[in-house]
């Protein structure tokens, strides 16, 4: 685990980077995809528009939606670029509703949902549905709030967290540094159709 080798380092950069290289190696997984759907031209095959991207449904119905920094450098979710990202997400849906017909709820988890301006680009539906998930250590949904939008450290974040894993004797303890947990979220897929004026 992560934290349990934060003591024996000398660079606490080198330990997070060897560890996050390490979990690559581990999570290499192949990825699901639906045989029957068949990727638009310019769309990329892991299902992405911008800074958004989707997995399913499963037999359950559920979408999960992804997202990622954009490569800019402008600021991904700033005021400027919030209809873009609309944008990219209503794009996103028209897709699912023309290939994923069985398509019914929309699932995702992030420690971005607990910022006011990524909450915006969503349904009320959707947001109000947010339920702590704690701190899932191996997830980028978590770690990700320490890295800034050209993939450097961010600051005084990581600084400050590592300020307080300095002082910590328990791993439930070390937890609590971190400053958002995650939120997992989840509603009908016509939330989504209705908020980004997708007819039905």
């Amino acid at each position: 685990m992560f934290v349990r080798g934060i003591p024996k380092s000398e660079n606490l950069e080198d330990w997070a980077y060897e560890f996050y290289l390490c979990r690559q190696k581990q999570l290499r997984l192949p990825r699901r995809r639906d045989p029957r759907i068949e990727f638009p031209e310019n769309f990329e095959k892991d299902r992405r528009i911008g800074c958004f991207s989707c997995s399913g449904p499963g037999a359950d119905g559920v979408v999960e939606i992804h997202f990622s920094r954009d490569e800019s450098g402008k600021g991904t979710i700033n005021k400027a670029r919030m209809e873009m990202r609309k944008s990219e997400l209503k794009r996103l849906f028209e897709y699912v509703k023309e290939t994923s017909p069985t398509a019914t709820r929309v699932r995702g988890g992030s420690w971005l949902y607990n910022v006011e301006a990524y909450r915006r680009l969503f349904p009320p539906a959707y947001i109000n549905s947010a339920q702590p998930h704690g701190y899932p250590t191996n997830d980028w949904a978590l770690w990700g709030q320490f890295v800034a939008r050209d993939g450097s450290l961010r600051e005084p974040a990581s600084t400050q967290f590592l300020d307080c894993l300095s002082q910590q004797k328990t791993v439930d303890r070390c937890l609590k540094c971190f400053p958002f947990q995650v939120l997992r979220l989840e509603c009908p897929i016509e939330a989504f159709y209705t908020f980004y004026e997708i007819r039905v």
